[in-house]
């Protein structure tokens, strides 16, 4: 059980759970909030890094194939 102080001397407030924001939530809880954000940000960009990476390969091989298909009609 938590207390903090109260504005008059001698008097306890019991169950005090943090200061709340208008919202209604905690400075923790915000904070947690925030970097579980940011690391589903960070995971989604990483995973748009790597498939841009993967259809960039993709049309490289595509342009392998079609070059190596133009010289076999050459051939």
């Amino acid at each position: 059980m938590l207390t903090r102080p109260s504005r008059r001397p001698g008097v306890r407030v019991r169950h005090w759970d943090g200061f709340r924001s208008r919202a209604g939530f905690t400075t923790a809880e915000l904070l947690v909030a925030a970097t579980v954000g940011m690391m589903i940000t960070g995971s989604a960009l990483a995973l748009c890094h790597v498939g841009n990476r993967a259809v960039a390969a993709l049309i490289g091989s595509q342009a392998a194939w079609q070059e190596a298909r133009a010289a076999a009609t050459l051939w």
